[in-house]
């Protein structure tokens, strides 16, 4: 009986250390922007309780545009304003307790101008109301390069094969095709 009331007050006091997670991006997306995905683990919050994550990023390259919250979360969380450093997301639980898991939110960054090429760290601090410890695992946004690009030559389109611009990077010397024209097909005579 004595090893049955052990076992089972070591179970009962056993909770999983929460995990917040912030996943690593490094290109940005057809709006301009980089998004980073905020992921929870071993997370339980009582009734009223909360979780506050503030993301501190660098500022003079990037600005926090906007905040989109998984279904699951949606009507218990909040985002900071556009554009601080740190930015706050906060979810409360209602009357009763919540266990969010999983992909919570997305994060979009713009950058301001052309940020150097290199690494930005995204940085979680969480706080929780019960005051349990929490893990956290830093992101980065990566800029490989602010492309500048000139024009490089250009190519007319045949028969057979498109024609476009080819541009090049003053900076890292990689190209793109702009300007695209379809081939123009063949005109056969008798």
């Amino acid at each position: 009986l004595l090893a049955i009331m052990i076992l089972t007050s070591a179970f009962s006091s056993y909770a999983a250390t929460a995990n917040v997670t912030v996943e690593n991006v490094s290109s940005a997306n057809s709006d301009g922007y980089y998004a980073v995905s905020i992921s929870v683990s071993d997370l339980s919050l009582s009734a009223n309780g909360s979780i506050d994550i503030a993301l501190s990023y660098n500022n003079l390259a990037f600005t926090v545009v906007k905040t989109e919250f998984s279904s699951s979360v949606k009507k218990y969380a909040s985002a900071g304003k556009a554009g601080d450093n740190p930015y706050h997301i906060k979810i409360t639980a209602g009357s009763s307790s919540l266990k969010p898991s999983g992909k919570i939110c997305t994060v979009y960054f713009e950058a301001i101008g052309l940020p150097s090429i290199g690494k930005y760290d995204i940085v979680p601090t969480v706080k929780l109301s019960s005051g349990a410890s929490v893990k956290t695992t830093s992101g980065s946004i990566s800029i490989d390069c602010s492309h500048s690009y000139e024009k490089h030559s250009t190519v007319e389109p045949s028969c057979t094969t498109d024609g476009y611009t080819l541009e090049r990077c003053t900076k890292c010397d990689g190209y793109r095709k702009t300007n695209k024209q379809s081939a123009i097909g063949h005109d056969f005579k008798v």
